[in-house]
Order: structure tokens, then sequence, then C-alpha cells
């Protein structure tokens, strides 16, 4: 133990230490091995907490008188005084001499519970809440900042698609604001799910058949980007009646526009065979407004292939069905549901109308 005074007026030794005495018993055995006869004066063993609250120290000191709800502690002088206890059950009750301060453990606590110089304060935690509340105010700036810019971009797409669709209907002859959609391909090529996709709706029946679901053809309309869109979806290739021409087929619809609907996944000899027949079926003109979409987009998403690199695989066959048709090519993905499919269906209507600009008499 560190001596870390002196008595100036009883010449006696005051020793920091780490607790004091809690019981009878161990305070009579710090008496005896604490030796208090200097200057012959009528002096008692003490153990008390400092007046700051932040030590506790044994020596000797005459007894005082302790009143009720009060703690002894030694001065700066060594002298004893006292503090009011902080702790209302286990302070002390009535008065009491300050030798008999272990009766009350209270007034040693080690924690310095009742001493209010030494409590811990919030001002320990001061850097802590400095460093974590400006993160948490920045990180909900920043959330709320990226919220608004989203929903801002969509309200200006939103603005911006429909000041095109009402100049487009503006500028635009009525007979113009109709598109009409001839849907031809093989069997199971996709073609009914196309359609839907394209008037965003469930008009034609769709399913997984190796015979094909479409046996007759039938017609379907919506109206999208300030257009009457209408599909007319036919039977596959090989539900065909064989020798059957388009002029039996569909004779009272005139199309804008003819969507060849091919399955990516699927090239064989069979299909280049169907491909040459297209002509006598539906017309040696078929070709001039003619678009190539291929279903399953998804695959070449998948397979990070994009369409440009696809078409570079295409045998001789379809490359020749590319040029005959001006290199109009499209690809689709159908799983895709809603206004998912907004922009491939947008884009299409545009080629369409600038085709229709360019060939006014067709």
């Amino acid at each position: 133990m560190q001596v870390v005074g002196w008595n100036r007026d009883l010449n006696c030794s005051f020793n920091h230490v780490s607790k004091c005495p809690l019981n009878r018993t161990s305070w009579e055995i710090s008496v005896g091995q604490f030796s208090c006869n200097c200057s012959g004066n009528m002096l008692t063993y003490h153990c008390l907490a400092t007046e700051d609250g932040k030590n506790l120290t044994e020596g000797c000191s005459k007894s005082t008188l302790i009143m009720q709800g009060n703690c002894p502690v030694f001065g700066k002088e060594k002298e004893i005084s006292f503090k009011s206890c902080l702790s209302n059950s286990l302070c002390p009750n009535s008065s009491y001499q300050s030798n008999d301060v272990y009766l009350y453990p209270e007034c040693l606590n080690e924690k310095r519970k009742i001493y209010p110089e030494v409590r811990a304060t919030k001002d320990e935690y001061f850097p802590i809440y400095l460093i974590i509340t400006p993160l948490i105010c920045i990180v909900l700036l920043v959330a709320l900042l990226m919220w608004f810019i989203k929903k801002r971009r969509k309200r200006i797409n939103r603005l911006r698609r429909c000041i095109y669709r009402q100049e487009m209907n503006a500028t635009l002859p009525s007979e113009l604001n109709k598109i009409k959609l001839l849907i031809i391909g093989p069997t199971s090529s996709g073609k009914s799910s196309t359609g839907n996709t394209i008037l965003n709706k469930l008009c034609f029946k769709t399913g997984i058949s190796s015979s094909g679901i479409t046996f007759h053809c039938k017609e379907g309309a919506s109206n999208r980007f300030g257009r009457n869109i209408v599909v007319l979806d036919t039977p596959g290739f090989s539900n065909l009646t064989k020798g059957v021409r388009r002029t039996s087929l569909i004779p009272d619809f005139r199309s804008d526009a003819v969507l060849l609907v091919l399955d990516l996944s699927r090239f064989s000899v069979d299909l280049e065979k169907d491909l040459q027949n297209v002509p006598y079926i539906f017309g040696d003109n078929i070709f001039d407004n003619m678009f190539i979409v291929f279903t399953r987009e998804d695959e070449l998403q998948r397979n990070c292939i994009s369409l440009h690199d696809f078409i570079n695989t295409f045998p001789d066959s379809m490359l020749a069905l590319k040029e005959q048709c001006h290199g109009r090519i499209k690809c689709v993905n159908n799983l895709k549901t809603g206004y998912e499919n907004t922009a491939f269906v947008e884009e299409l209507v545009k080629e369409i109308e600038n085709m229709k600009r360019r060939n006014p008499h067709d």
C-alpha cells in the first residue's frame, strides 16, 4: 500500500486500500494490524472513502458521531467529515459513530454509488453518440435521396411516354393509328404468347403441346400507345392444310406487318422446308413487311449471348431469310408480364409506323 499523506495534527499515516472491512470480525482484525498509538492521542482505526469519492483510505482519527442518512468520509486534511447517502433502503437509519461504518456497507460500496462525484455520466459515452448519430443521419438522408430520385425518374419516364403518345395521336392520320399484325410461324414457336405480349392481355390460348394449341385463325385487339393494334394469330405451319394459300386462309385481313415467330432454340431441316413454303402460302410479297421475332430471349440472357452474336450463327437459309426481311429481327421474352415488355412493343410499333410512311400505298 502506498502512503498518501500524514495528518499534520495527529502525525499518523493514511493508506489507500482497495476495499474496507465490511463486518465486525474483519474490522477488528484491521484494528489489530493497524497501529493507532501515535502522539498519545485517543485515536481509533477508520477505513473511509475520501471526500471526492475516488479512493478508499484507512487511517487513525477520533471517532465522530454521524447523523442518520449520512456517511463518514476523510476530508482533504484527513479530518472526518460526512456526505449524504444516495441510497434510500441501504443508508444508515440512525445516528452512529464513524468507526462503526462497517455496519453500513453502502457507505463503503466499491462502485461509489453514494458519491455523485464518481458516478458514471453520459459524458463518458458522448464520443460514441457523436459518431453514431451523424452516421445514422447520413444513411437516412442518402436513402431518402435515392428514393426521391427513383420516384422522380419514374414520373419523368411516364410523362415522356404520355407526351409521345399525344404527339403521335396529333400528327398521324387516323388511318395510321390502326396497326394490323399477322403472326405466322411453325407450331409451338410462341406465336400466341407473342400476340398476348403485344396486346398486353391474354387474348390467345397458350400452352405446351407437340401438336400445337392454335388450329384456327383468331383475331384480337387492344389500344396501346394511342394505337388500335389488331393481331391475327394463325395455326402453325404443321397445322395448315397442305396446299392452302393465304387467300383461302385469311381472305379479309390486310396486314401492316407480318411477324414470323421462331423459337431460337429450334432449327431443323423441317423448319427450313416450312420457311421455303411461306411465299406459296402467304404470297410472294410476304417478305416486304415481315419481321423475324425470336422468342425465349431469356435463353440468350442466361448464356450471356447478344442478339447480334446469335445472328452470326445462322445457317445459310436463315441468313438468306434475314436479307429478304431487310434485317428486321427482334427478340422477346414472353415470360415477362404486364408492362415489362413495353419497350419491345413500343419499338416494334415505331418501326412499323416508319415502314408505313415509307410505303404509304402498300
